[in-house]
C-alpha cells in the first residue's frame, strides 16, 4: 500500500481545490511558519476519521472550513480525499479495490459524510479498513507538532495502543471489545427478557379470563354484524325493488303523458296563441305539482326508514344488554361450579341412604303381600269346604222334603195310621228346622268369608299399588343415583386430572418444576413447595388472593438460606431459569402498621388478605410478609374511597380481582 495523492477543497487554508501528488520516493513540503504545512497533516488525520477538534488545532469542528480572506469568500463546506495504491501484493489492504480513495465532507451545522471510492460508508468502516496499518486516526504514521512529547509523557496503558497498532493486533483487540460489548448487551437483554417473562406469566391467568370474555364479545359482535348486514341487504333489496317499480311506473306515465300531449296538440292545433300559452302554463303547473307530490312521498318514505333504523338501534342495544347479562350469568355459573363436587357427594350419600330405606320398606311390603296371599288361599279353601258342606245339607233338605211329601200322601191314603205318621212328621219337622238353622249358619259363615275375601282383595290391591309406587320410586331413585354417580365420576376424573397437574406442577415455570422434581427425588432437601400449594382459600376469596399474590404464587418456601442456596446452584447448573425462595428462618411478617389498620374502618372492608387464607402455622411468617399489608374490599368504589383518604399508602384489592 502506497500513498498516492491528497485532494483538499475548502479545508482550512485551501479554499480552492488543491491536489498534492506523492510519487515514488520521499516527498518533503517546506515553507515558512504560518504557510499551512501543518494543515496538510491535519487534513490527513481528519479525512481518516479524527473527531476531536483539539487534535487538528481547532476549538470546534467548524474551524476546518475556510473562513475567508482578501479576495476570497468563506466556504460552506470542507472536503478532503486521500488516495492509496493497493496493488502491492505483499502490503495489500484487505479490500477488493486496487486503488482506494477515502473522502470526508463536512457542512456547517451538519454531520460529516464519509465515502470509500465515492460510496457512502460509516466511520466505523473506515476505522476497520485502516486498522493495523499505522495510518488511522490513532496511528503512529502521522506525528503532528508536540505529538512525540505527548506520546512519551503518556502512561504505559495509554502508550499500549500505539504498540498494539504497530504490532498488528489493534484490529483484533477492537473486534474483541466489540464482541464483548455485544455479549454484555445480549446478557442484559436476556436478564430483561427473564424479568419481563416472569412479570407476564403472572398476568396469564387474568388475561386468559379477559381473552375468553373478549372472544365471547367478538362472537356476539360478529353475530350482531351479520344480522345488521342481513337487515341492510334486505332493506337494500326492498329499496331496489321499489326503485325499479317506480321507474316502471314513471316510464308508463311518461308514455301515457306523451300520448295525451299528442292528442291534445292535434285537438288544439286550431286554437289561438293565447289559449296555447295558457295551456302550456297549465301543463307546467301540473308538472310542478307532480314533482312536489313525488318529493313529498319520498320525504315520507325517508321518515319511515329513519324510524325503522331507530327501532333497530334500540333493539340492538337491548340485545347487547342481554348479551352482557348472559356473560355475567356465565361467570356466576363458573363460580358456583366450584361447589358442585361437595354438593354432589352429599347428595349421593342422601340418595344412597334413602334408597336403602326404600328397599327395606319394599321387602317388608312384599313379605306382607305374601302373608295376605297365603291367608286368602286358606280362606278360599275353607270357603270351598263350606260350599261343599252347604250342598250336602241342601241335598239332605231336598231328601227330607221328598220324604215329607211322601208321608203327607201316605197320611191322606192311610188315615188309620195318622198317629204314627204324625209323630214321624213332628220328628221330620224338627230335623227340617235343625237343617234350616244349620243352613242359616252356613249362609252367615259364607257371607263372613266373602267379606273377609273382599277385604283381603282390597288389601292385596292396596299392597300392589304400594308396590308399584315403590318400584317407580326405586326406578326414579336409581336414575337419580345413576345421574349423581355420573356427576361424581366426572368430578372425580376432573379431580384426578387437577391432582395430576398439581403433582407435575403444570402451569408453573420451568425453574419451579425443576426444583420440585429434584426435591421429590431427594436431591434438594428442605423444600416445602410453592406458596400456592401451602395455602387454602374459600371460593369467594380466590380471585382476590390471586390478584394480591400475583407472581408470588410460584415462589418456593424452603427451610433456611442453605436450602435456598442449594436450589439456586442446581438451577444454575441445569440452566432451567430463575426462581424466588422464601426461607422460613429469615422471612417474617413486619406487621400492618397504623395506616393499614385504619383501612378496616371504611365501608366495604372484607378483611386483611392474610386473615382470609388458611395455612400451617409454620408458614404464617411468609404469608404475613406477603399479605398482611393488603386490604380486601367488596368493590372498586369502596376501595378507591379508602385508598384516596389514606393517601394511596395502602394497597387494596377487590373480590372480583381489581387492584
Amino acid at each position: 500500500m502506497r500513498l498516492k495523492s491528497l485532494e483538499l477543497h475548502g479545508f482550512k487554508s485551501f479554499p480552492e481545490k488543491t491536489v498534492i501528488k506523492f510519487d515514488a520516493g520521499t516527498t518533503v513540503i517546506v515553507g515558512p511558519n504560518g504557510s499551512g504545512k501543518s494543515n496538510i497533516t491535519d487534513a490527513m488525520r481528519w479525512v481518516l476519521g479524527e473527531l476531536s477538534s483539539r487534535n487538528i488545532r481547532g476549538s470546534k469542528m467548524e474551524d476546518v472550513i475556510f473562513v475567508g480572506a482578501d479576495g476570497y469568500r468563506p466556504m460552506g463546506f470542507a472536503e478532503v480525499s486521500v488516495t492509496f495504491d493497493n496493488t502491492d501484493p505483499t502490503n495489500r489492504i484487505d479490500s477488493p479495490y486496487d486503488e482506494i480513495t477515502v473522502t470526508r465532507r463536512y457542512f456547517r451545522g451538519a454531520e460529516s459524510e464519509y465515502f470509500i471510492n465515492r460510496k457512502a460508508v460509516r466511520l466505523k468502516d473506515i476505522h476497520e479498513l485502516f486498522m493495523n496499518t499505522g495510518i488511522g486516526r490513532e496511528g503512529y504514521s502521522i506525528i503532528g507538532q508536540g505529538r512525540i512529547a505527548e506520546i512519551v509523557s503518556k502512561k504505559s496503558e495509554e502508550r499500549r495502543g500505539i504498540f498494539d497498532e504497530s504490532a498488528g493486533i489493534a484490529k483484533y483487540r477492537f473486534k474483541k471489545q466489540e464482541a464483548q460489548k455485544k455479549l454484555d448487551a445480549t446478557e442484559a437483554n436476556m436478564l430483561r427478557v427473564a424479568d419481563i417473562l416472569s412479570e407476564l406469566e403472572a398476568r396469564v391467568g387474568p388475561l386468559e379470563r379477559q381473552s375468553r370474555k373478549a372472544r365471547e364479545y367478538l362472537e356476539l359482535f360478529a353475530q350482531k354484524k351479520e344480522v345488521d348486514v342481513a337487515l341492510w341487504l334486505f332493506d337494500m333489496q326492498r329499496m331496489v325493488r321499489d326503485e325499479e317499480k317506480t321507474k316502471s311506473d314513471c316510464a308508463m306515465s311518461q308514455h301515457e303523458l306523451e300520448m295525451t300531449q299528442d292528442t291534445e296538440n292535434r285537438l288544439q292545433s286550431q286554437s289561438d296563441r293565447l289559449f296555447e300559452t295558457s295551456q302550456d302554463t297549465k301543463l307546467e303547473s301540473e308538472k310542478v305539482y307532480e314533482s312536489i307530490r313525488q318529493r313529498t312521498e319520498r320525504m315520507h318514505a325517508l321518515e319511515n326508514e329513519y324510524k325503522l333504523l331507530e327501532n333497530d338501534a334500540v333493539h340492538n342495544g337491548s340485545q347487547r344488554e342481554n348479551c352482557q347479562a348472559e356473560i355475567t350469568r356465565l361467570q356466576e355459573n363458573l363460580e358456583n361450579a366450584r361447589q358442585s363436587l361437595v354438593d354432589a357427594d352429599r347428595e349421593k350419600e342422601t340418595v344412597e341412604k334413602t334408597l336403602t330405606d326404600e328397599q327395606n320398606a319394599l321387602a317388608e311390603i312384599q313379605q306382607q303381600r305374601e302373608t295376605v296371599l297365603l291367608q286368602m288361599q286358606e280362606k278360599q279353601s275353607l270357603l270351598e269346604e263350606q260350599l261343599t258342606e252347604q250342598k250336602k245339607h241342601e241335598a239332605a233338605l231336598m231328601d227330607v222334603k221328598l220324604r215329607y211329601n211322601v208321608l203327607q200322601n201316605t197320611m191322606q191314603g192311610h188315615s188309620e195310621r195318622s198317629g204314627s205318621i204324625g209323630a214321624d212328621m213332628e220328628k221330620h219337622r224338627a230335623e227340617l228346622k235343625e237343617i234350616d238353622g244349620q243352613s242359616a249358619d252356613l249362609t252367615e259363615s259364607i257371607e263372613q268369608y266373602t267379606d273377609a275375601i273382599t277385604a283381603s282383595e282390597k288389601d292385596a290391591e292396596a299392597a300392589s299399588r304400594t308396590l308399584l309406587e315403590l318400584r317407580e320410586k326405586e326406578t326414579q331413585q336409581s336414575r337419580q343415583l345413576s345421574s349423581v354417580s355420573a356427576q361424581k365420576e366426572a368430578l372425580e376424573s376432573r379431580i384426578q386430572a387437577l391432582q395430576s397437574m398439581m403433582d407435575h406442577f403444570e402451569g408453573y415455570n420451568n425453574s419451579v418444576r425443576f426444583v420440585m422434581n429434584e426435591a421429590k427425588k431427594g436431591e434438594l432437601p428442605g423444600i416445602h413447595g410453592p406458596v400456592s400449594h401451602l395455602i387454602s382459600v374459600k371460593p369467594e376469596y380466590t380471585v382476590a388472593m390471586e390478584t394480591a399474590l400475583g407472581a408470588a404464587l410460584q415462589n418456593i418456601v424452603v427451610d433456611n438460606e442453605e436450602a435456598a442456596k442449594a436450589a439456586i446452584y442446581a438451577l444454575k447448573r441445569s440452566g432451567t431459569g430463575r426462581a424466588t425462595f422464601y426461607p422460613l428462618t429469615s422471612v417474617k411478617s413486619s406487621g400492618r402498621g397504623k395506616d393499614v389498620e385504619e383501612a378496616a374502618r371504611y365501608t366495604g372492608f372484607v378483611g386483611f388478605a392474610d386473615t382470609l387464607v388458611q395455612c400451617d402455622e409454620r408458614y404464617a411468617g411468609v404469608i404475613g410478609s406477603l399479605l398482611a399489608r393488603i386490604a380486601v374490599f367488596d368493590n372498586l368504589d369502596n376501595a378507591t374511597v379508602m385508598a384516596r383518604r389514606q393517601g394511596w399508602r395502602v394497597r387494596a384489592v377487590t373480590l372480583d380481582g381489581q387492584q
